[in-house]
């Protein structure tokens, strides 16, 4: 476990957005945990861009739902202020918390998603009732919208406008809810949904019944009661949309850090989508196919850093022996990163 003895942090919490108040209990939890485990905490409520940090604050821990906490905003300002986070980064932020575009990147990549399409400015659904309307960039089923029958079309449609000029609308496909963590590559154990009150969803009102008394909530059944098969299934579609919403490597802060082997030093200069981009103290540049992290403390990493070794034949002659290899790993300890 990391030791967070006495580590500044601030846990940012509320947001301008629909989910302020889930934030808000949520954050709370989150600052009593971390004052548990000896951290110096001050909890942030975060209203819009203008946020205070304190003074020496370590890292900041986002606990802002939905708009402005998912969807890469407040990512963007702290990288912009030198401020390490928790959570993805922005471009990942971005895709993942946008339901089209998640959609749209499942595809291209054989995911299976319930077939869709996607309205603007006022366009009338065309798929076959039963279809769920969604607002597109809401967290927490906010401007999600079940019509089951024509007769309630127009009402869904009138609110779901609400959220934006564009909205998708989804195949109903009725089922089992089923949710699954993804840590890193490891799928966690897979978690059943069941609303008490037949007929309902997992809707706003449903996940956080302490702001809405009158909801009827749900049960959470962990694991849930699935065959081995089943539930290897549901993990393994899990990893694989996991997989394509990160989009980010981890940014490199500090751009003079150096990879130092007997032999050689090479330069981590910035995060590209397939890997690192390098250069040798020399100044002759390579692009690295693959890169990998190993915590080592607090915002620290081993960075390891996989490069052909033509792009070091003629530059290092203590690499010549390597020329019929495919890759060589290079590696840095306590390369410090935001992910």
């Amino acid at each position: 476990m990391i030791d967070l003895q006495g580590r500044k942090i601030a846990v940012l919490m509320g947001g301008p957005g629909n989910e302020r108040k889930v934030s808000l209990a949520s954050g709370a939890g989150v600052a009593q945990a971390l004052r548990g485990l000896g951290a110096e905490v001050t909890e942030v409520d975060v209203a819009g861009p203008a946020f205070v940090l304190p003074a020496g604050t370590e890292v900041a821990f986002n606990v802002i739902h939905g708009t402005f906490g998912e969807d890469g905003q407040v990512q963007r300002i702290l990288e912009a202020r030198g401020v390490r986070y928790t959570g993805e980064g922005v471009a990942g932020s971005e895709l993942a918390i946008d339901k089209i575009a998640t959609k749209q990147r499942l595809l291209e990549h054989g995911v299976p998603t319930a077939a869709f399409e996607i309205l603007r400015d006022g366009a009338p659904p065309t798929l076959p009732l039963p279809y769920v309307v969604k607002a597109p960039r809401e967290g927490s089923s906010v401007g999600v919208f079940i019509v089951r029958d024509a007769g309630k079309v127009a009402d869904a449609m009138r609110e779901a406008w609400q959220f934006g000029r564009e909205l998708l609308v989804e195949q109903f496909i009725r089922g089992r809810e089923l949710t699954v963590g993804i840590i890193g590559e490891q799928a966690l154990p897979v978690v059943e949904i069941r609303p008490k009150k037949d007929g309902e969803f997992y809707d706003f009102a449903n996940k956080y019944n302490f702001l809405n008394p009158q909801a009827a909530g749900a049960e959470h059944f962990c694991p849930a009661p699935l065959s081995p098969a089943v539930t290897r299934r549901v993990q393994d579609v899990a990893l694989a949309a996991g997989a394509e919403l990160v989009v980010t490597r981890p940014r490199i802060r500090e751009l003079a850090a150096s990879v130092e082997l007997p032999e050689i030093r090479i330069r981590v200069l910035r995060a590209i989508e397939n890997g690192f981009e390098v250069a040798f103290d020399e100044g002759a540049d390579a692009s690295a196919s693959e890169v990998r992290f190993t915590p080592t403390m607090p915002g620290a990493y081993r960075a390891e850093v996989r490069i052909r070794p033509r792009h070091l034949r003629g530059q290092f002659g203590a690499f010549t022996e390597l020329a019929d290899a495919d890759f060589v790993w290079i590696y840095a300890n306590a390369i410090h990163i935001t992910k």
